[in-house]
């Protein structure tokens, strides 16, 4: 993950596809030691594994990533909300205005 960050630790996931909670947690400590003079000590390496941990249960509630086993796999966003959306914003409109015609 060159540079380090959130961005790039969704890019680097994106282009894996799958992965595991600890290649995503090691990838993340590898670039924090490498912006960073001196390894990390074993407390801050158990506090990135939460939060891995953590961060991708909330995207696995979100169903953009699944899990089987040790494996996680990246879904996606669901496009689908969107266009339901619009769909129904179009109907309304149109049905409003049936209505009002019809008065």
């Amino acid at each position: 993950m060159p540079g380090g960050g959130c961005a790039s630790s969704v890019l680097w996931f994106l282009s894996k596809g799958s992965t595991t909670y600890a290649e995503v947690a090691d990838e993340i400590q590898f670039a924090a030691q490498t912006n960073t003079a001196g390894s990390l000590d074993e407390f801050y390496e158990k506090n990135v594994q939460r939060q891995v941990y953590d961060a991708l249960n909330v995207l696995m509630a979100m169903d953009i990533v699944t899990r089987e086993k040790k494996d996680i796999r990246w879904k996606g966003l669901s496009t689908t909300i969107i266009t339901d959306l619009s769909i129904l914003s179009y109907e309304r409109t149109f049905y409003y205005h049936y209505i009002v015609m019809k008065q």
